[in-house]
């Protein structure tokens, strides 16, 4: 709602002098209205009667129609959360800017006590309807012989006849003709800030922020006869200036970004090096855990051209017993086996029928043998190259050694 403030302290619910009787909420639905009038209006106040969806009636304090307004002579448009309306007929011009939701919420309105402001209803002197004078060759009727069409200047109004005097140019310009009309002279009251009105009594309050301040302006080498300074108007203060040009953040921030890709990109490479670092670290502790576990070892000795002799220990790395530990001979070629055995560090031996063994059971530090020797006749003849193997299986794993046999010498 627009406030207008009068010199004499009468406070007014723009477009209306004071809020209706009824509706209401009348001052809230109306925000601005123009009543413009063909003919001089009478002395008297002007008062909104009734509103509907297309129809509009104002008339004066005595009852009389000043302008009423009917589904013909209609129209509207609307702007964000208003609605202008608007009829013209041959009493004048009536416009009416309504907030649409409050608008379209209470027609029909019948009002009471509704009056106008005075500036919003104009009255207008008679229009020319037209002008008709004869034209050489035309077929028109002329003007009766004596009748004179005079054009007067109006208030604000120029006329200028053209260099060939064939022409009459009308201008709107202010102060011109009859001077200015009474609705047109300066006001030195100041109604609204950029359509920001006061309140109820007339206050307008600016008020500052973390940014803003709001000072007094004083007029120079001016005091009262107080001796204080004179007050002539009020400063805003920006606190919060930028510190930098535009494009210097455009820069910073081109600079950041850039940096920010290689910052991906070394990022990228880190993580697949700690992937790598991480899979080769896995690998290492699975050997390490292998060797630190078990050692073992295999030794081949030939003799006498059809005889060897082999021998495989497995030692126990760790700090815990390890039970069902395994331990076997074989080669690739068909040895005849001799004689077998085992011990466990240097304890008894403990013959076997064949080369391998299961189910040893081996306390920290202590050592598997498995001995075998293997022999072969003259005529099969000696195995030269043939692979031994010796096979230690352990909870969790297992080793195997290889070793070729040299050729034997062969004796008769």
């Amino acid at each position: 709602m627009t406030v207008e403030y009068f010199s004499d302290k009468l406070s007014i619910s723009y477009p209306l002098v004071d809020v209706a009787d009824s509706p209401a909420d009348l001052g809230n639905i109306l925000a601005d209205a123009q009543v413009r009038l063909y003919s001089e209006r009478d002395d008297q106040k002007v008062y909104l009667v009734s509103l509907s969806a297309d129809a509009v009636l104002f008339e004066y304090e005595d009852a009389t129609t000043v302008f009423s307004g009917a589904s013909g002579d209609f129209s509207f448009s609307d702007f964000g959360p208003w609605r202008v309306l608007q009829w013209s007929n041959d009493s004048g011009l009536c416009k009416l800017v309504v907030d649409r939701a409050l608008y379209l919420a209470a027609i029909p309105i019948a009002a009471t006590n509704a009056r106008l402001v005075d500036s919003c209803v104009i009255d207008r002197i008679d229009l020319v309807e037209w002008i008709d004078a004869p034209v050489e060759g035309a077929t028109t009727t002329p003007p009766p012989a004596g009748s004179t069409i005079i054009l007067r200047e109006g208030y604000n109004c120029l006329m200028e006849i053209d260099d060939e005097g064939t022409g009459i140019t009308l201008n709107a310009d202010a102060g011109a003709g009859l001077g200015r009309w009474d609705a047109c002279e300066e006001d030195d009251n100041i109604w609204t800030f950029n359509g920001a009105g006061g309140d109820d009594a007339g206050d307008f309050k600016i008020e500052g922020d973390d940014c803003f301040q709001i000072i007094p302006l004083v007029e120079e080498s001016t005091t009262t006869t107080d001796g204080l300074p004179i007050i002539v108007g009020m400063r805003i203060v920006d606190l919060c200036d930028a510190c930098c040009e535009c494009a210097d953040y455009v820069r910073v921030y081109r600079a950041i970004r850039k940096l920010f890709l290689r910052l991906v990109t070394v990022n990228k490479a880190v993580n697949d090096a700690r992937a790598q670092l991480k899979a080769l670290g896995s690998a290492w502790n699975i050997e390490k855990t292998n060797r630190e576990i078990t050692k073992a070892a295999l030794f081949v000795v030939p003799s006498h051209g059809w005889a060897v002799t082999a021998q495989g220990y497995f030692v126990n790395n760790t700090d815990t017993t390890l039970f069902g530990v395994g331990a076997s001979f074989s080669t690739d070629g068909t040895l005849l086996t001799d004689q077998a055995y085992y011990q466990i560090d240097g304890g008894d031996r403990v013959s076997l029928a064949a080369p391998s063994v299961g189910g040893v059971v081996l306390e920290p530090s202590q050592v598997l043998y498995l001995h075998a020797s293997w022999y072969w006749s003259k005529a099969q003849g000696h195995e030269a190259g043939k692979i031994v193997n010796v096979s230690f299986a352990y909870p969790g794993g297992s080793i195997n050694k290889n070793a070729a046999l040299l050729a034997p010498k062969v004796h008769d």
